[in-house]
Formats: C-alpha cells, sequence, structure tokens
C-alpha cells in the first residue's frame, strides 16, 4: 500500500520487475570457438546487442545524409559479443558450460555491465583499474574487448588496494 501510494500508476509494474528474475546476458569468450557459440545463440533467438548498436550506428539516416563515425568507445567492441533476448521475451540462455576448446563458451551476466566498458573508449594497450570489480563482469568484458595492456579488478571493502 506504501508504494503505490509512492509511485502511483507505476508501482504495479515496477512490482512485477522486482518479483520477477534477471535476465542474463550472454557474453561470448573470444577463447572459445566463438563463430559456432555465437551461431548457437542465434539459434535461440537472441541478439548480439553489441553489433547490432555499432553497425547501425553505420548506417545512414533514411534522409539520405551520411551517419556520423561510430563513437571512439566501439573502436574495440567488435571483440565483444554479448547476446541478449528482445524486450518481451522471457526466454532463458542455457547455463554456461565448457565447450571444444576446454574454455566456457560464455558467462552470464547482467548485460548493463558492458555499458561502462563501451563507453570508456578504450585504445590497445590501455590500462585500467576497477574499483568495482565484484562480481567480475566488467572486468572480464575489459578482458575480452582485447585492448588493455594491463586490467587490475578490485572490490572495495575486500582487499586492500595495489601501492
Amino acid at each position: 500500500m506504501t508504494y503505490s501510494m509512492q509511485f502511483g500508476d507505476l508501482w504495479p509494474s515496477i512490482r512485477v520487475s522486482l518479483l520477477s528474475e534477471q535476465k542474463y546476458g550472454a557474453l561470448v569468450n573470444n577463447f572459445a570457438a566463438w563463430d559456432h557459440v555465437s551461431a548457437e545463440l542465434e539459434q535461440l533467438n537472441a541478439r548480439d546487442f553489441v553489433n547490432k548498436a555499432h553497425s547501425h550506428g553505420e548506417q545512414g539516416p533514411e534522409s539520405g545524409q551520411t551517419a556520423a563515425p561510430p563513437p571512439a568507445s566501439w573502436s574495440c567492441s567488435p571483440n565483444l559479443r554479448c547476446f541478449t533476448f528482445i524486450r518481451g521475451d522471457v526466454s532463458r540462455f542455457p547455463p554456461a558450460r565448457l565447450g571444444s576448446l576446454g574454455v566456457m563458451d560464455y558467462y552470464l551476466m547482467d548485460a548493463a555491465s558492458l555499458l561502462p566498458v563501451l563507453a570508456l573508449g578504450l585504445q590497445p594497450g590501455d590500462t585500467v583499474l576497477d574499483l568495482c570489480a565484484a562480481p567480475g563482469g566488467k572486468t572480464l568484458a575489459l578482458l575480452q574487448t582485447g585492448c588493455c595492456r594491463k586490467s587490475e579488478g578490485w572490490c572495495l571493502g575486500q582487499g586492500e588496494l595495489p601501492t
């Protein structure tokens, strides 16, 4: 009753969101047979939202004007492939498993963890210190870009900062 008074007409949809199980994205492991893994995920009707956004940025507007170049943050994003289901699709990815190369095919994670990685505008050879590295999705995505010369993840409160 309290929340319905605070949020008004928005409360029913907020309540459903809070009670719903979290949906995950599948970050493809670059050290796996990524082309085979990507094809399997596409067969589930999942879409790579990183490359979809990248290709959308390269297309010109329908008015015939030339499109602006993709942001610098996409310079390393072709190495990132994260599949999600379209809005309204409540499908779930199968649990991640070891693939034919002996490594995990993909990692299930909150796909929003990729947004800070994309926003950084990483360039090859960058060094990154992730001070919010628990449970490690952003650090994993940083390493998957292939741009980081060195990446360290630290979770404040679980250890001392490096000296």
